[in-house]
């Protein structure tokens, strides 16, 4: 689960949130033949952004907390967190610095759709995009 004290944003950060593309979340993931759907909520509990909800068979994320990456990103962190329970790795699932981690690079490879700008230079690293 993320919380608050973990990932802060602005309200200038939502603003912009509303005028972003949209988010590249699924209605819907598989993970060995489980199911698991992906619901937006407002009242997950206070300094929560996501939740993977083993018990339902879904993964919960506060649509007002923050901008599309973040949001997308908290995807990507409770997406971890499912993956890891469905294998049985219970230490790890529970490691919320390797869950994070993890997730990072799970978003960066394969999740964030605009890493490149039209100048060919990528927007997390600032280097030339090959």
């Amino acid at each position: 689960m993320i919380t608050l004290q973990e990932k802060k944003t602005s309200q200038h950060d939502v603003k912009l949130f509303r005028q972003e593309q949209p988010m590249n979340i699924p209605n819907e993931v598989n993970i060995a033949g489980i199911s698991i759907r992906v619901e937006f909520a407002t009242d997950l509990p206070e300094g929560c952004i996501g939740k993977a909800d083993y018990q339902n068979q879904k993964i919960i994320i506060n649509k007002d907390f923050a901008g599309r990456h973040l949001t997308e990103q908290t995807f990507y962190h409770e997406l971890v967190h499912w993956i890891l329970f469905v294998m049985g790795e219970d230490e790890l699932k529970g490691n919320e610095r390797f869950v994070d981690l993890f997730s990072h690079f799970i978003y960066q490879a394969v999740g964030k759709q605009d890493t490149v700008q039209a100048t060919g230079k990528c927007l997390s690293c600032a280097t030339k995009a090959a």
